[in-house]
Parts: structure tokens; sequence; C-alpha cells
């Protein structure tokens, strides 16, 4: 088998998938707060200083989405590799330095303030930069034609959003599923 690599730029509000990470991600957490809150306010929000609470996560998300807008334009810079051992999902070199320098940031930030919140954020990304799913450990592929992506899920924790391009689309598909049938007969 070939080694098929690419790089993809794509808009992260306007790709589902993307989307839908970013609402597990954000959306549950401060969904849990809102419903939790409400209920200790006993539903009676605006009466309370609940709604400042409200209020506070409706900024907070609206200035995270500038946020994401300025620092990455609006677009998410994913790299692949689909190769004999399995799929490499990875930063695309431009992207990797900035977001390097943007967790420097946060690191240095949290130390200088005594906080450790965002010197772990600055940290996180550092333990998983480059995602890799070796085909023994894939189950299953849904592919998404319109969007030329293949949404790849593993064990529990593993899922990674396949974008190809409109030229290596088809191989790649053809490709996923061809090991994925190799390994789930053994």
């Amino acid at each position: 088998m070939n080694r098929i690599q690419w790089e993809r730029s794509v808009p992260i509000y306007k790709n589902r998938f993307i989307l839908t990470g970013i609402l597990k991600a954000v959306g549950v957490p401060f969904g849990g707060l809102l419903v939790l809150v409400t209920v200790l306010s006993k539903g009676n929000i605006l009466d309370t200083d609940t709604k400042y609470i409200f209020g506070m996560i409706g900024i907070f998300s609206v200035l995270c989405a500038l946020l994401v807008l300025t620092l990455y334009c609006g677009r998410y810079a994913p790299g692949f590799i689909v190769d004999e051992e399995g799929i490499v999902n990875y930063s695309q070199q431009k992207r990797a330095k900035k977001n390097k320098f943007y967790n420097m940031i946060l690191i240095v930030f949290g130390l200088f303030r005594g906080s450790y919140a965002p010197s772990g954020t600055g940290f996180m990304p550092k333990t998983r930069p480059v995602m890799k799913m070796e085909w023994k450990n894939i189950r299953k592929a849904r592919c998404y034609p319109k969007q030329c992506a293949i949404l790849v899920k593993g064990g529990l924790t593993e899922k990674v959003a396949v974008f190809c391009t409109k030229d290596n689309y088809e191989t790649v598909v053809r490709t996923i599923n061809e090991k994925i049938a190799m390994y789930t007969k053994i």
C-alpha cells in the first residue's frame, strides 16, 4: 500500500464535525452548569443573581468564538497520513508553530499569576500533538461524500474526522474500508 499524505484547511464554524466537537467540549459542561444553577435558584432566574451567571456564560461563549476567529482565522488546518500502520492526524507546520506560541503564553501567564488552570491548559495539547490510530484499533468508518470527510471510530476514546480533498476522497475511503475489513476478520 502506498502512503497517502495531504493537508487541508477546514472552516471551523461551517463544519458539522468540528462544531459537534466544540459543542460537546464546551456545551456539555456549561449546559450542566446552567441546569445546576437553574435548579439551585428554583427556576427563578430573572429575580435572582442567576441571570448574571447566564449572562457571563453567554459573554464568555461569544468571546471564545471571537478569539478562535481572530487567532485561527476561523480555520482548522489538519494534515493526514494513511499508510500501512494506520491513520495519523497532525497539525500543519505553520499552525503547529502558532499553537506552540499560544500554549507558551498560557503557561507563562498561569505561572505569573500563580494559577494552575491556564498553565494546565497550555500543557494539555503538548501531550498529544499528533494523533495516531492503528488499523487494529479501528472499528468502523462512516463516509460523508458531500463534505469529503470520513468519521473513523476506534476504541472508547478514539475518534477522528478525516477531511479529504476532492481528488483523494475515493482512494482514502477505499483504503480505510479495505483495512478495516482486513483487521476485523482477524
